[in-house]
């Protein structure tokens, strides 16, 4: 059975790589919230990336609505989802180009599926 009606959010693993120490990278994960799109969304932000009218944090500000028990600060405590935390997470080198392509892979990977 088919739900015209879906979740109005889904979560999406992030496995994002960040720069250490003699060339290495260290792998953290943690799980993404975002907002499920309409087609006339995805159309329209389609259009807007192709014209370079969008900007990845434009695009993640309009589609993520949070986070996991898994974004944390230094000592180990989740951090709530709100806007300096997000500016934060999106200033943390490449997480915010590992966000876009999670959100765009979880496009195509529903697409694929469907």
């Amino acid at each position: 059975m088919f739900t015209i009606a879906q979740n109005p959010t889904y979560t999406v693993p992030v496995k994002v790589s960040i720069p250490s120490d003699k060339g290495k990278t260290t792998s953290h994960t943690f799980t993404a919230k975002f907002r499920r799109l309409t087609m006339q969304e995805i159309e329209e932000m389609n259009a807007q990336l192709k014209a370079q009218t969008l900007t990845d944090t434009q695009l993640l500000q309009d589609v993520m609505v949070g986070w996991g028990d898994d974004v944390q600060d230094g000592d180990g405590n989740p951090l709530p989802f709100n806007e300096r935390n997000f500016e934060a997470l999106l200033d943390v080198f490449p997480t915010r180009g590992t966000l876009v392509q999670a959100f765009m892979e979880s496009l195509n990977t529903a697409a694929a599926k469907n």
